[in-house]
């Protein structure tokens, strides 16, 4: 059985007794969503803090509203949340969720609209120095989505018919979409039943880690903006590791939080490291992470 994580809405109420609720019910990674941007730090340092692995955040996509309405430049707004708690806290990713419908979505917008927001957040993502995922179920990409081509790590939402009522359904691994087969990198594969204290928090397998994918340039890219910017010792922690896991530089001897002026000549004098590294899912309506239950 693969690892297993959650992703937490703002909805989700958590604190430190959660967290290690959540990891001793099997969860040790964490993915979150930046509606309202305080609640997205507070979530992604109490997880971080407890031990949890958190390498993305997310942001919802409400389709087709910007200039509708006196709405200005609502994907830019939401997009802009996920990406200032990525950078804040040291994450790799920002997941964009690729589901609005009915009243999350413009009446009337078009295949072609949804696509060009989901593209300009996209381009967002990837100038702020990120790597951005696709978060949709396999439906709703091809109804809503006019099956475009994609080439971002894949975070399916796929609850089949059991949805937690039963032992949890074998991992989706391959799907077909966009003309083409993608590897699922995360599972959301249920909400129900009740988990640490909530009735229903959203559940993933965790099968092909987009956060393992990244390139040793891209790594040392969110590096230097961390220390550009916001420094955060969760992030140092996280490169230390991958340093000593490829062998490029000797961090063995330092504590934790005292690698900085190490990490700041590896980023200045050293060169690159160089890491040694069909089935398709019924139509299944993505879940609304932890809104509407």
């Amino acid at each position: 059985m693969p690892e297993l994580g959650v992703d937490l809405s703002n909805w989700d109420e958590i604190d430190a007794n959660t967290v290690a609720c959540f990891l001793a019910s099997g969860y040790q990674h964490a993915i979150i969503g930046c509606q309202v941007e305080s609640i997205g730090n507070q979530q992604t340092l109490l997880c971080q803090d407890g031990g949890m692995d958190v390498h993305t955040s997310y942001c919802f996509l409400y389709f087709g509203f910007d200039g509708f309405m006196g709405f200005q430049d609502l994907i830019a707004m939401e997009t802009n949340k996920a990406i200032r708690v990525a950078l804040a806290h040291g994450l790799s990713h920002v997941a964009l969720d690729c589901e609005a419908n009915g009243v999350n979505a413009r009446d009337g917008v078009t295949a072609d609209e949804r696509v060009a927001d989901w593209r300009r957040a996209r381009d967002m993502v990837i100038s702020a120095g990120l790597r951005p995922v696709l978060y949709t179920g396999s439906f709703y990409w091809r109804d809503y989505m006019g099956d475009v081509a994609f080439d971002d790590p894949l975070w399916l939402a796929n609850y089949g018919a059991v949805n937690g009522q039963q032992p949890p359904p074998e991992p989706i691994r391959l799907v077909r979409m966009g003309g083409a087969d993608h590897e699922v990198g995360v599972h959301q594969y249920a909400s129900l039943p009740e988990l640490c204290d909530r009735d229903s928090r959203d559940r993933n397998f965790i099968l092909k880690p987009w956060w393992n994918d990244m390139t040793a340039d891209e790594v040392k890219a969110i590096a230097a903006s961390v220390f550009d910017s916001n420094f955060s010792p969760y992030f140092l922690r996280a490169m230390r590791q991958y340093w000593l896991d490829t062998g490029d530089g000797d961090f063995s001897d330092a504590p934790d939080l005292e690698v900085v002026d190490g990490m700041k000549t590896y980023l200045g004098t050293s060169p690159s490291p160089s890491p040694e590294h069909v089935h398709t899912d019924p139509d299944q309506i993505p879940h609304t992470h932890g809104e509407a239950q």
